[in-house]
């Protein structure tokens, strides 16, 4: 947490989007960052896992919450641009999820995408646990990765990011 504090102090990002977390009620205390907001979603069961978004305390943003979410390992917030512009902007959608390896949590994570995706104003951030994606290609020979390349081109969502 440490050398996130002090990237931050640094860097000054407005958004920060993280996974496998490990946090629980134990690390109340440990893991704000001054200026910015948290939301977090833990693990309930088990260790490891878990998810946080900070974004800048001066933009405008609330939490999401539904009970589609409550099936994925995923936290939601939206926030608002030119809050004083003549018209309400419909904002921008931010989500940071985890998926672990071999899970079957697939359909939810795509259900919420759908959810939150109705503007196409949505930033999905998060580790997906698809190897055997070529993102270059957006091809996979593994069922469930061909799957999830299927809804991200459904949602017209792209990578953004390669690793």
């Amino acid at each position: 947490m440490e050398e996130l504090e002090l990237l931050v102090k640094e860097v000054k990002p407005d958004i920060i989007g993280l996974t496998e977390t490990w946090w629980n009620s134990r690390h109340d205390w440990t893991t704000g960052i001054e200026g910015s907001v948290l939301f977090r979603k833990d693990r309930n069961k088990g260790k490891g896992g878990g998810v946080a978004l900070y974004i800048n305390d001066e933009v405008d943003c609330k939490e999401i919450r539904s009970d589609g979410m409550d099936k994925t390992e995923s936290v939601w917030a939206k926030i608002t641009l030119g809050k004083k512009a003549i018209r309400a902007s419909p904002g921008i959608v931010l989500g940071v999820c985890y998926k672990p390896p071999g899970s079957d949590m697939g359909r939810d994570l795509f259900n919420v995408f759908n959810e939150v995706n109705t503007n196409w104003n949505c930033v999905i951030m998060g580790d997906f646990n698809f190897p055997d994606i070529d993102w270059r290609t957006n091809a996979s020979h593994n069922n469930r990765a061909q799957i999830f390349l299927d809804a991200i081109a459904d949602g017209y969502l792209r990578q953004v990011g390669y690793s």
